[in-house]
């Protein structure tokens, strides 16, 4: 099963995984001639400086490395964004379109439990998350030994290690929702709806001090990159907290899971 699985799901895990080193790479291959440049500084400095809280650019430190670039530019922005798709696409193809396709069936026809997908797909999942972080820190090790970046390995680790506890709780969330539905379209657009709130509360709450409080209630609080690479976040924590929360939507996907009444 965990092999049929894989190989149907294996495209969009290595789509995700390349693509997001792929841009990686990008960017670890333009800094040093934007560094000399300055055009960067330039353009940062002609942008509001509002603007520039909301997507935590800080044009100070912005091109002291090439991790403060990626802190603002992809780990800040960029990376939530596929984060969410990720994890939506995840839930979906593992465990809300079988349910639609009946292809379920398949597998639940044989001496397998419903208890035993679920856990399997979380597997694959947790499998998946791992490759995109892991794939991203490699490309940027490679890319230090070529273009000699003078990488920090320590906040590399940190953002790769919180990376993929945040891939890991965003997709246990969405399956947590795709177990509620018979329907994929359902579970995507509830998934969606709650994850695109999260996002529009990080964003507000970058706004003014005293829309702050917002940014409690999104998971992308526990991943604040600018802080792991100034080393003011206390990441361990935070990726303690967020496996705790995979760990409880994975139960509670098992859990609901098994007393639904499937239309398959």
């Amino acid at each position: 099963m965990i092999r049929a699985l894989l190989k149907d799901n294996l495209g969009w895990i290595l789509g995700y995984s390349i693509g997001t080193s792929l841009y990686i790479l990008m960017i670890a291959a333009i800094y040093p001639s934007i560094a000399e440049t300055g055009l960067i500084d330039a353009k940062l400095d002609s942008l509001p400086p509002e603007l520039l809280e909301i997507f935590q650019f800080d044009p100070a430190t912005m091109m002291d490395s090439v991790l403060n670039i990626l802190s603002g530019n992809y780990y800040g922005l960029i990376f939530q964004i596929v984060a969410l798709l990720f994890a939506l696409t995840a839930a979906s193809r593992l465990l809300a379109r079988p349910i639609d396709s009946g292809e379920l069936m398949l597998y639940l026809s044989a001496p397998i439990s419903r208890s035993t997908y679920v856990f399997s797909v979380a597997g694959i999942g947790i499998a998946a998350s791992a490759l995109v972080a892991l794939l991203n820190a490699l490309v940027l090790w490679g890319s230090d030994m070529v273009w000699n970046l003078d990488l920090n390995y320590e906040a590399v680790v940190a953002l790769c290690v919180s990376s993929f506890f945040l891939l890991t709780a965003l997709f246990a969330v969405a399956l947590f929702f795709s177990t509620l539905f018979n329907e994929s379209r359902k579970s995507y657009l509830l998934g969606a709806a709650l994850f695109g709130i999260m996002v529009v509360l990080m964003i507000v709450s970058g706004l003014s001090v005293d829309y702050e409080w917002l940014k409690s209630f999104s998971l992308f609080t526990l991943f604040d990159a600018n802080a792991i690479i100034q080393g003011s976040s206390d990441w361990v924590l935070h990726c303690v907290i967020l496996a705790l929360i995979a760990v409880v939507f994975f139960i509670l996907s098992s859990f609901t899971f098994k007393r639904r009444n499937l239309t398959l």
